[in-house]
């Protein structure tokens, strides 16, 4: 996750704490901890990516988790799910 994004979270559940349940927080110290990281080059837009793996690479990676016997996890259906779907990381990991 990038820093930005974990900030938001903290508003999110600082905003949650003081409308749900009361709680005397303010949201607005999160608010300028933004302005002042961005103003630091900590975060702001992220780089767009261009670059694609290619078929040998996937290939490579998909071998190498296949022939680990300790591999619990279908990583090499994961990669192959990633490719055909182009979805991230994370919305895989969400996926239900």
């Amino acid at each position: 996750m990038t820093l930005g994004i974990d900030i938001g979270f903290v508003k999110l559940i600082l905003a949650h704490a003081a409308a749900v349940h009361g709680l005397p927080v303010k949201v607005e110290p999160v608010d300028l901890a933004r302005i002042a990281l961005k103003r630091l080059g900590l975060v702001g837009k992220g780089h767009q990516r261009d670059r694609r793996p290619t078929q040998d690479e996937l290939d490579r990676l998909i071998a190498y988790f296949d022939a680990n016997p300790r591999q619990i996890a279908p990583v090499s259906q994961i990669i192959r799910f990633a490719v055909a779907t182009a979805m991230s990381q994370e919305e895989i990991c969400k996926a239900r």
